[in-house]
């Protein structure tokens, strides 16, 4: 499934580009080597307003949160781990400048199911205690990017810029349909129907640098940032009398994108990107019985973690 996913989100970016290259013409007022190629600024950075739809693809991506024990220090005694390997259709908005560029990027997802499945596992002080495997659905995804940047340094066909930003995202998952195995039980314990509702949010301030490269037609564009995170998840446990257990704290995130663009009309360019992102914060875990109206404590050690990867393509129009 992932090896066919891959394939077709290529074969439609090598397909946009193919079909329309033919038609391409050098824009107005570049001027060009005795090869034909354009040798102005990547179409990318050209001044101008761009609004480019696009569709993303997480491949082997997760979020994922973990507590200890304050009672008997076991850490972690319990894990939840939930795969994230959907696709998200997105639109970005961008004005460029001659010496800056201003950028709003905002996604939400299009399937909820992928087939990958949820785990739960808990342990005590003598070792794994629980595990079991859960059909999820990603009910709700959102993602929003804005930014800007501005050019320190240009010259030798690109440019290097600093950049300022901000990102969120949320991920509302449902958990449900399972088996659990337990140490001393034996077979598996089926859990029927819904058994977790869980929200995670991310939300950081980044600073980094990005740029552009022009080769003729061709552009390389790369980004890497450092952000500071605050995170979040909230999970209700509709297995156990709706006890709802949250984990709040601070931590980081870093990223890397990469991305080829060509240009195929004096208005259009297609675009394929590859994008990393690493969130890791160490968080307050505080939980308690909404049903029975039982107050569970708060203590230290909570860890949420979401390594995100993905394959992006944009098509790319200049006003």
């Amino acid at each position: 499934m992932l090896k066919t996913n891959l394939v077709a989100l290529f074969a439609v970016g090598l397909l946009l580009t193919v079909g329309v290259v033919s038609e391409a013409q050098i824009l107005p007022g570049f001027e060009s080597t005795p090869g034909g190629l354009p040798v102005t600024p990547v179409f990318t950075s050209m001044p101008g307003f761009y609004v480019d739809p696009s569709i993303r693809k997480f491949i082997n991506s997760f979020a994922s949160y973990q507590f200890p024990d304050p009672v008997t220090g076991t850490d972690p005694t319990s894990r939840l781990e939930f795969p994230i390997d959907n696709w998200f259709i997105g639109i970005q908005f961008r004005r460029v400048f001659t010496t800056m560029s201003f950028n709003l990027e905002f996604w939400t997802r299009l399937n909820q199911t992928t087939g990958l499945k949820m785990q739960d596992s808990d342990w005590d002080q003598f070792g794994k205690t629980t595990f079991s495997e859960s059909e999820q659905r990603l009910a709700e995804g959102y993602l929003l990017d804005i930014n800007a940047d501005f050019v320190a340094v240009s010259g030798f066909g690109g440019d290097l810029r600093p950049v300022l930003g901000f990102r969120w995202q949320t991920f509302r998952f449902i958990a449900g349909d399972g088996l659990e195995f337990s140490l001393g039980r034996d077979g598996a314990v089926p859990l029927a129907g819904d058994v977790f509702d869980v929200r995670f949010t991310f939300q950081h301030y980044y600073v980094g640098a990005r740029s552009h490269l022009n080769f003729g037609r061709l552009g390389v564009s790369l980004q890497g940032d450092y952000g500071w995170l605050t995170a979040k998840d909230a999970d209700r446990h509709l297995l156990r009398g709706d006890r709802i257990t949250t984990d709040t704290g601070k931590g980081y995130c870093w990223h890397l994108s990469a991305s080829v663009s060509m240009l195929v009309r004096d208005c259009m360019s297609v675009r394929l990107e590859g994008d990393f992102k690493r969130l890791v914060a160490k968080n307050c875990t505080h939980w308690w019985d909404e049903g029975d109206g039982i107050e569970g404590g708060t203590w230290d050690g909570a860890k949420i973690w979401s390594d995100q990867q993905s394959v992006v393509a944009y098509a790319e129009f200049r006003f």
